[in-house]
Parts: C-alpha cells; structure tokens; sequence
C-alpha cells in the first residue's frame, strides 16, 4: 500500500456516505476512552491517540497492514497502561458475504490476564479499521478505569 495519513477529521467522521442526511457530532463533554486522532503508515506505522487532554503516540515497524496499525495502536495505549502489558491475541478481517454485507475487523487483546473483543467496520483503509477495533475492544475496560478514578 502506498503511503497514507489520517487526521483526527478523517478518522472521527463515522459517515455512511449513502445515507446524506448523517450528521456528525464530536461528544462535547471529554470522552472516557481515548479517541484515534491520527494515523500515517508507510515503511512503519505511527497512531496519535487523545485522551485526557494529551497526546499519546505508538508506532509499528511491522509495516504497512492491519496488523502494524493494531500493534502500533496498542504501543500507544502502552504508554496509557503502564505495566499492563496490552497484547494482540487475534486479528481477522471478515469478507463480504450472506451474513456479514460489509467488511470488518475483529481483535482479541488481552490486558492483565482478560481478554477483550473489539470489532469496526471497514469503511475504507482497513489500517484504520484495525486501530479502532483495538480501540472499540478496550471500551469496558476504560469506562471501569474511569469509574475507579471518581
């Protein structure tokens, strides 16, 4: 694949493009979880996540493919998790067919002996797909986070 970059747009516009009439809002209020705001893959792979008011980068030099992006998406959320460790178990992309219309993604990370499933549509660059299923499957375990904090 040809070098590609992503910004935080890009990335948070979760359109259908068939149906025009699709608004997007950004949540107002600071998100529990953090959000994919940036992505460039080439030779390596680099994602920027926010969360909290900061920026937290990971990178891949596993290349360019789904798999760098979930890798370099988890090395951000390192950063995130000290001494949790997240790791990709699994990672599968699901063709078209009678029972799924539409590509997607699916990953098993595990984080401090639990194991997590994530999935997201393909609505374009897998690589991106990737890095928001790994994100989608860590949605319980930030909102428990969060909620330990308060």
């Amino acid at each position: 694949m040809a070098a590609v970059e992503y910004d935080r747009d890009d990335l948070t516009a979760d359109r259908d493009d068939r149906t025009p009439n699709v608004v997007n809002v950004l949540p107002v209020i600071p998100p529990e979880r953090p959000l994919l705001a940036h992505m460039y893959s080439d030779q390596e792979t680099e994602v920027i996540l926010e969360w909290r008011d900061r920026s937290w980068v990971g990178h891949s030099p596993a290349g360019d493919s789904d798999a760098a992006a979930a890798a370099a998406t988890l090395d951000a959320l390192q950063s995130i998790l000290p001494g949790s460790e997240p790791r990709l178990d699994w990672i599968d992309t699901t063709t078209p067919g009678a029972a799924a219309p539409h590509p997607f993604i699916t990953v098993v990370v595990s984080v401090s002996n639990q194991s997590f499933v994530g999935s997201s549509f393909v609505r374009g660059d897998p690589r991106v797909a990737a890095a928001r299923a790994v994100l989608a499957s860590l949605n319980r375990y930030f909102a428990r986070m969060t909620a330990a904090a308060v």
